[in-house]
């Protein structure tokens, strides 16, 4: 990851808060990426396997991949944190807003 800008914040005797940016080439490498393993794994009515656009895919799972892009990027960079920052997460609370 290139572009990343972190914060962290205490909310407590042990709770942290982690604010993250990440830059918007990491987010649009990562929605290739899942793309292209999404491209091999479907059967798209009209293509063969493995050759329907990346267009058609994003009409028909791109929310899903849009979601699955902010989990795997938040776990990676909150986790490029932890480790930085000497943390050891219990849990992971919520994520807040995505822009």
């Amino acid at each position: 990851m290139a572009a990343v800008s972190s914060k962290v914040s205490k909310q407590g005797a042990v709770a942290r808060s982690i604010e993250v940016s990440v830059g918007a080439e990491d987010v649009e490498a990562e929605r290739r990426r899942l793309y292209a393993g999404l491209r091999g794994r479907v059967r798209v009515d009209g293509f063969r396997k493995g050759k329907a656009p990346d267009e058609v895919l994003r009409r028909r799972y791109g929310e899903q991949v849009d979601a699955d892009v902010v989990q795997r990027l938040v776990e990676k960079a909150c986790g490029e944190v932890l480790a930085a920052e000497k943390l050891d997460a219990l849990i992971v609370h919520a994520i807040g807003s995505v822009l």
